[in-house]
């Protein structure tokens, strides 16, 4: 991924924080109720925007699953960051990688890549299942209007989708169904891959002599 693209989308966040209605005065008490599965006073697709931001993640940790020890600038800091930031955190890295970031993977993640997309990919739907039938669009649609973390959070989730995207197009393969968020990804790691051959344009390297 490039590190203009990075550096587009990262700027493009911090704009949209900035930009972003104000947040109501018990979002933390919210916050809180929604991790522990205390849902019965929330929209149900506000539910589920959030929980695929906790997806998302997982995802993107398995795309890049090589340059989690990188060095001499290891991706895993700015991934577990992700948890809580999203793309705010991650974005960052593609941008400070060096030239010459060499890539470390961690072998376990190779072997956890299909039971993990499985697992995601059962998760999503499962969720998404619930939001058709219990939510309301027009509902979200007004959180994500009036609701600053939501609206941020709309943004967060465009951001990851298109990094997802993008990682994709360059590792190879039916890149294709990541145009369907989350679920198109959770497939496409599922299927066969082949070492990334892309891995130095992943991590920023190709992109710092472009």
């Amino acid at each position: 991924m490039k590190r203009w693209i990075a550096a587009t989308l990262w700027v493009g966040l911090l704009i949209v924080v900035a930009i972003a209605p104000a947040q109501p005065p018990e979002l933390l008490a919210w916050l809180v109720d929604l991790m522990l599965g205390r849902w019965q006073d929330s929209e149900p697709w506000v539910v589920v925007h959030f929980m695929m931001m906790g997806i998302w993640p997982v995802l993107l940790i398995m795309q890049l699953r090589e340059h989690m020890g990188a060095r001499p600038l290891p991706l895993w800091p700015f991934a577990m960051g992700m948890f809580a930031l999203g793309g705010y955190a991650l974005l960052p890295w593609f941008v400070l990688a060096p030239a010459r970031n060499e890539a470390r993977p961690w072998g376990f993640l190779e072997k956890a890549r299909r039971p993990v997309a499985a697992i995601s990919l059962l998760s999503a739907l499962g969720f998404a299942a619930w939001g058709l039938a219990s939510g309301s669009p027009a509902a979200w649609w007004a959180s994500a209007t009036g609701d600053g973390f939501v609206f941020a959070m709309g943004f967060d989730f465009l951001a990851l989708w298109l990094t997802s995207l993008l990682l994709a197009r360059e590792r190879g393969g039916p890149w294709g169904v990541c145009l369907i968020p989350v679920l198109g990804t959770a497939g496409y790691l599922m299927l066969p891959q082949g070492p990334a051959s892309a891995s130095r344009s992943i991590s920023g390297s190709s992109s710092a002599s472009k």
